[in-house]
């Protein structure tokens, strides 16, 4: 063997681009969770884009948790919600489909049934996200489950905007970045993506 050529290693790691749920997975996904708060939770945070700090809420130190989204501050009849995000200490509006609204319906009528009251939307800490998420991709074989965490809802938000066209300003409502930082993501083609443009627009 030529002592000059050196091996190709090829790194497991998976790149920032590629870090969310590509729509078919996510649909099965969708479909697969039959847990009324795993699924409201998986839906809600995979079509707001939110931050999972802003959904739960985040611990602060000294113990002290500060509150995620509240029922109380969700505008059913427009389909939106009040949210505080934590990292830039200021309050917005965070818009969801119809498919969502009535998923969170059906969780609050379970809820209210299961005897759970309180104001926040999800008792839940960013680690139980987290095993959530990871928990339902292995159920129907995603190939990253074992890396997955629950940024990669936000992630897909982002990333499925993307390819459906919308309009760049209502990603930024919704994710709170900058619209700068969203060009970044836009302008980053992640692995489908790259295999998608060159098999459907070759050169010859």
């Amino acid at each position: 063997m030529n002592e000059g050529i050196k091996t190709l290693v090829v790194s497991k790691k998976i790149s920032k681009e590629d870090k969310y749920i590509p729509g078919g997975w996510l649909k099965k996904l969708y479909e697969a969770v039959d847990n009324p708060r795993d699924k409201a939770y998986i839906m809600f945070h995979a079509e707001t884009g939110l931050r999972v700090s802003d959904i739960v809420g985040v611990k602060k130190k000294g113990g002290k948790r500060l509150p995620g989204v509240e029922v109380h501050n969700i505008d059913w009849e427009n389909n939106r919600v009040y949210a505080y995000d934590h990292k830039k200490d200021k309050w917005r509006w965070v818009y969801f489909p119809e498919k969502v609204r009535s998923v969170l319906k059906m969780y609050l009528l379970y809820r209210q049934k299961a005897g759970i009251r309180g104001r926040e939307l999800f008792y839940m800490s960013e680690k139980t996200c987290n095993r959530v998420l990871k928990r339902w991709c292995k159920r129907i074989g995603f190939p990253y489950a074992d890396l997955v965490g629950s940024h990669w809802l936000r992630h897909t938000f982002i990333r499925l905007s993307r390819r459906a066209g919308r309009d760049i300003k209502a990603v930024q409502q919704n994710t709170g970045d900058s619209v700068k930082t969203i060009l970044e993501w836009y302008s980053e083609l992640d692995r489908e993506a790259m295999r998608q443009e060159l098999d459907e627009k070759p050169l010859i």
